[in-house]
């Protein structure tokens, strides 16, 4: 009778043993693990989704003033710059109506296998209402800025991946009232990357 058990319970620990050894564990993608050199250029794509998902759109405009970055990291840590240009209705590239650009220090966590959470300091130029056109000024501000953002980045493979991120914003200098001015962001937008 013990030895029926015995073998029993030696062949149950053996199939035990087989089935967690099928089982696949969830591995986070290495080529976008946090410890590998990146390089990546990211596109504001809100103004194309805004097309087919309803959002807001008298916000939307006011959200995304970087349509273009570019971002490098290793081991987590990192730059980005930023840059964004708004164009006469005629899209005539000679008659700017405003401009923005940004250099920043970016940190990135992996949450979870495709997720990162990252935030960064930069340091912005904002030039706003050339020629005093009568088009929306999108921060009201034309000076010199600091801005703090935080953000969720989704990966779906080693080369694609979106982000939203959430902005807090403080001109220090603003070339017409010298005064300051603080705004926030909400994280509504939607940035693709592209890595190289």
């Amino acid at each position: 009778m013990n030895k029926t058990i015995i073998l029993f319970l030696l062949l149950f620990n053996c199939l035990c043993f087989k089935m967690t050894a099928q089982e696949e564990k969830e591995k986070a993608d290495p080529t976008y693990s946090d410890n590998i050199r990146h390089r990546e250029i990211m596109m504001n794509t809100t103004p194309l989704i805004a097309q087919f998902v309803p959002f807001n759109a008298s916000t939307v405009s006011k959200l995304n003033i970087f349509d273009f970055q570019i971002r490098r990291l290793k081991n987590g840590r990192g730059t980005r710059w930023g840059l964004g240009i708004n164009i006469d209705g005629g899209f005539n590239v000679t008659e700017l109506q405003s401009f923005y650009l940004r250099f920043g220090f970016v940190k990135r966590r992996q949450i979870s296998t495709h997720v990162h959470f990252y935030r960064s300091w930069d340091a912005n130029f904002v030039a706003e209402d050339f020629e005093n056109t009568t088009l929306p000024r999108k921060l009201d501000f034309s000076g010199f800025a600091v801005s703090y953002s935080a953000g969720l980045e989704y990966s779906f493979n080693n080369r694609l991946a979106i982000s939203t991120e959430g902005t807090f914003f403080i001109g220090l200098l603003d070339f017409e009232t010298q005064s300051p001015k603080i705004k926030f962001f909400p994280p509504v937008g939607l940035l693709l990357h592209v890595k190289l």
